[in-house]
């Protein structure tokens, strides 16, 4: 077996009250943590249950008290000569002895990395512990493959906090194998690991099309064979109970797709359809055009039909794609068929989104109204393609066909990216702003974060002259089938639609040398985490995954690890820039992410700038009365500006500070002069010398609106194993 990797759990003695209960599921290895209050002798104890492979499980736990603190150690299990059964394993540390009288436990949980102890949230209750995972570390990285050279990798899902990916890994161009393509589960612990086929499976593949927020549970699809005949079935899929078919609608020959599933795993969606899809078997009952249906799966139900839209009639179909967190609500698409056997008046609308409750049933959301006039009806498509987690956002895409047949020759007459929610209905996402060069011709959404309201998908283009060929680098995309480059994007309200490589290299200072993103697959509910799949630098397919995080300090455009003149220079060549008329960026100078660089980030770059240490207050390079003007401008402030020693204030001790280098021009020594306490006289000749020298570009006095800076703490270095860290409350409170 490969050295085990060490998980850290840490019970602290932290003052906490009245936190209201909260529950969250445990993935991977470990399924549950459960405290026991202190009993007769004051001893308490922490238990852990899990399932892993045989040999593989965890045999041990120790615990011991550092600075007051009791932290318990447990080996992580790892992968590499586990058996293929599946393992329940317990492991119980008890603590103590604590008064059970004045001595009370409640369960808190905090998951952090040792070297960042930025968490997102606490979870506390009465002997309870949950599950929060730390703030992410930025990172662009490839998954991998499951180590055929056979077979490239595929990113389609990723988990609500971004640590748990599923896609398949498919046979290469020219390859050859009995298993087309296999799914796949991937976390920063165990890498990419196989989830297998359904019993009978081979010849054929399976593919992992959604996961479960707490990324316990994957759905897909595999190949199946049941007596002489094989098929494709849904499936869902856990550590615990490995992967279950879950059936069809009516038991008779099928094929089905599970699309996505709830935050619990317990509701899948999807589409079942028959086949052959002309007619279905006979003594069925089913009108000749049946073949394809929405279902909603639960443990309770089995498979359920959701039935067909009303306004469409018999002959249509539908198909479920995706559900919110809860289960409540399930988005999917209805498309209208025509009746071979009866004259039909033309209807324009062709397919259509539904959202499905319990409560009404299915309900159509219409399409969007054309983004221009026409004469005679023309056929429209809109189909969703994702739900926010609270279901009450839905992305995807409009389309508007010149005919029948749709090719590279007749493309699509509108192709565009939609968003469609209470409110507002459905709108047209913009389109990104490009350089001279390519044109803009189209777009599509295919997920949608539940925090900040982040959309991803991808943009079509074409080159404007008609002689020369988009070059695929340029955007970092791929040309599709229909002759366009393809390039995925992320869409925020503050910036509008920007290709997804320049946001992560110019928001988040990532890495991608060699890489071209060709597709895009999902973006986690919480909004940091993109996947897809690419080309990596060795010219391979790989599936990828993208953290949106920075770990540099506000103000430090380049990424370099400081806030300096060069920092202050890139965001004076933009100030004035917009994201109505331009893509805006941090490395611009967007240090609050609205779109726009202006006062406010000069602002935020200033409480930041490493020059304050020798009174360079206003970033100019230069320690001189324009400083002093800044300094007195900020006097008292608690905001980092004009702040010297880094006490968060501008006080005495900053204007001293700023005395003793006056004269020095940054990287230069400084000067031997003598500068007066500012007395009448001085302070009046330091106002005429402000009047004289301050430039402006720098705020004048009374421009003070500014965010507070938040600092970020360190990262985990390269190739770090990231620790988990759980805290467990013991509040000493009197029950006297």
């Amino acid at each position: 077996m490969s050295p085990r990797k060490l998980a850290l759990f840490s019970l602290a003695a932290l003052l906490l009250a009245g936190s209201p209960l909260a529950a969250f599921e445990l993935p991977w290895w470990v399924d549950s943590v459960t405290v026991t209050q202190p009993g007769t002798g004051g001893i308490g104890s922490v238990r852990l249950d899990g399932v892993w492979w045989d040999t593989a499980a965890p045999d041990a736990i120790s615990h011991s008290v550092v600075d007051g603190a009791l932290h318990l150690s447990l080996s992580a299990p790892g992968l590499a000569g586990a058996g293929d059964a599946l393992t329940p394993w317990t492991l119980t540390e008890e603590f103590g002895p604590l008064d059970p009288i004045v001595n009370e436990i409640t369960g808190s949980v905090w998951n952090v990395l040792p070297n960042d102890r930025g968490v997102r949230e606490l979870v506390s209750g009465p002997d309870f512990l949950g599950w929060i995972y730390p703030r992410p570390r930025g990172e662009f990285h490839g998954l991998g493959s499951l180590g055929d050279p056979a077979y490239v990798s595929a990113a389609f899902d990723v988990s609500a906090d971004g640590r748990v990916v599923t896609g398949h890994n498919e046979l290469a161009p020219n390859a050859a194998g009995f298993i087309t393509h296999e799914a796949f589960a991937w976390s920063p612990s165990t890498g990419m690991v196989s989830i297998g086929l359904l019993p009978g499976g081979s010849p054929g593949g399976s593919t992992g099309r959604g996961v479960s927020a707490d990324g316990n549970y994957i759905v897909g699809d595999s190949s199946i064979r049941r007596d002489v005949f094989q098929s494709q079935e849904a499936f869902r899929w856990s550590l615990g109970g490995g992967m279950q078919p879950l059936g069809t609608i009516h038991g008779v020959s099928s094929t089905g797709q599970a699309h996505a599933t709830s935050r619990n795993g317990r509701v899948v969606v999807g589409v079942n359809e028959f086949y052959p899809p002309t007619r279905p078997p006979e003594g069925s009952g089913l009108p000749p055009n049946y073949f394809r249906r929405a279902f909603r799966y639960t443990d309770d139900s089995g498979m359920q039909d959701l039935g067909l839209l009303k306004e469409y009639g018999e002959y249509s179909t539908s198909e479920a794609v995706d559900v919110s967190a809860s289960g409540e609500v399930i988005v999917g698409n209805a498309h209208r068929l025509q009746n071979p056997l009866a004259f039909e008046p033309f209807h324009p609308d062709q397919a259509q989104p539904f959202l499905w409750t319990r409560e009404v049933g299915m309900v159509g959301l219409g399409n969007p109204p054309l983004p221009f006039a026409s004469l005679v009806p023309v056929p429209q498509e809109t189909t969703a393609n994702a739900v926010s987690a609270d279901g009450k956002v839905v992305v995807g895409v409009d389309r508007v066909l010149w005919g029948p047949e749709v090719d590279a020759r007749t493309p699509y007459m509108l192709e565009q990216a939609v968003m469609w929610t209470e409110d507002l209905g459905w709108k047209y996402i913009p389109p990104f702003r490009l350089p001279p060069g390519p044109e803009f011709i189209g777009s599509e959404a295919v997920d949608v974060s539940a925090e900040q309201g982040r959309v991803v998908g991808h943009a079509f283009l074409l080159s404007t002259d008609a002689t020369t060929t988009v070059d695929p680098a340029l955007l970092d995309g791929d040309i599709d089938a229909f002759g366009r480059l393809q390039a995925p994007f992320l869409w925020d309200r503050q910036h509008g639609m920007r290709p997804l490589a320049r946001v992560l290299a110019g928001d988040y200072g990532l890495e991608m040398e060699g890489w071209r993103l060709l597709e895009v697959g999902a973006i986690s509910d919480d909004g940091t985490t993109i996947v897809g799949t690419g080309i990596n630098p060795d010219g391979q397919q790989e599936a990828w995954r993208a953290v949106l995080h920075r770990s540099v300090r506000t103000g430090d455009a380049d990424f370099d690890g400081d806030v300096d003149r060069q920092d202050v220079a890139a965001l004076t060549a933009n100030l004035g820039m917009n994201a109505e008329s331009a893509e805006v960026y941090w490395m611009y100078g967007d240090f609050d992410e609205n779109g726009a660089v202006d006062q406010s980030d000069m602002m935020l770059l200033l409480a930041n700038y490493d020059g304050r240490s020798s009174g360079d207050f206003n970033g100019d390079g230069v320690v001189d009365a324009g400083d002093y003007s800044f300094w007195r401008d900020h006097h008292g402030d608690q905001t980092g500006l004009a702040d010297a020693n880094g006490d968060n204030q501008a006080d005495a001790a900053d204007y001293h500070a700023w005395r003793s280098n006056f004269g020095l021009v940054l990287g230069e020594p400084v000067a031997d002069q003598t500068v007066p306490e500012p007395g009448a006289l001085g302070l009046l000749v330091l106002a005429a010398i402000v009047g004289w020298r301050r430039r402006k570009d720098w705020p004048r006095r009374g421009t003070r609106r500014h965010k507070k800076v938040a600092s970020v703490g360190p990262t985990l270095p390269g190739g770090s194993c990231a620790l988990l860290c759980l805290f467990v409350a013991i509040n000493y409170r009197s029950r006297a």
